[in-house]
């Protein structure tokens, strides 16, 4: 699948998430989730990585050429917990959002890669994530930056 196709199945993606199509949703992870398309799952994650960085950029942009983003990770009490200590897959994601947001593609690509080496239920996890993501943004009002959350145990 080439890079446009691939990109074109991210936003449908996340347009079916969007729009509740549960079934569609269902589908296109389990498919995505196949050790077989493995290729395929990297590049749409790369791109909802994307996808959740031009969120997060609209409501909060760089000041300046210089500037890069940066993440903050918190347990449910609020605790700061270290990037590391996320399971691979979500470190992997969470790292490709921020390469996403600071314009390394390689380096985007490269995480997506390693946030899809995992097996099916990994992938799975891993693509729910990015749609969570989304989601949140999705719905925060205004230019409001909300929190995101982790599906780590």
């Amino acid at each position: 699948m080439d890079e446009m196709s691939c990109r074109r199945l991210a936003a449908d993606l996340a347009e079916a998430a969007k729009s509740d199509d549960h079934e569609r949703v269902a589908d296109v992870v389990a498919m995505l989730s196949r050790p077989e398309a493995r290729a395929v799952s990297a590049a749409v994650v790369s791109e909802l990585a994307a996808l959740c960085a031009g969120a997060v950029a609209g409501r909060c942009p760089p000041e300046g050429p210089e500037a890069a983003y940066g993440v903050l990770v918190e347990n449910d009490r609020a605790v700061p917990v270290e990037v590391d200590a996320l399971p691979p897959g979500l470190r992997a994601v969470l790292r490709a959002l921020l390469a996403a947001l600071n314009d390394d593609r390689r380096s985007q690509d490269v995480q997506a890669g390693l946030a899809t080496r995992g097996d099916p239920e990994d992938v799975r996890l891993v693509l729910v994530q990015c749609l969570v993501w989304l989601a949140e943004l999705d719905d925060a009002p205004g230019t409001t930056l909300p929190r995101l959350s982790c599906l780590a145990g």
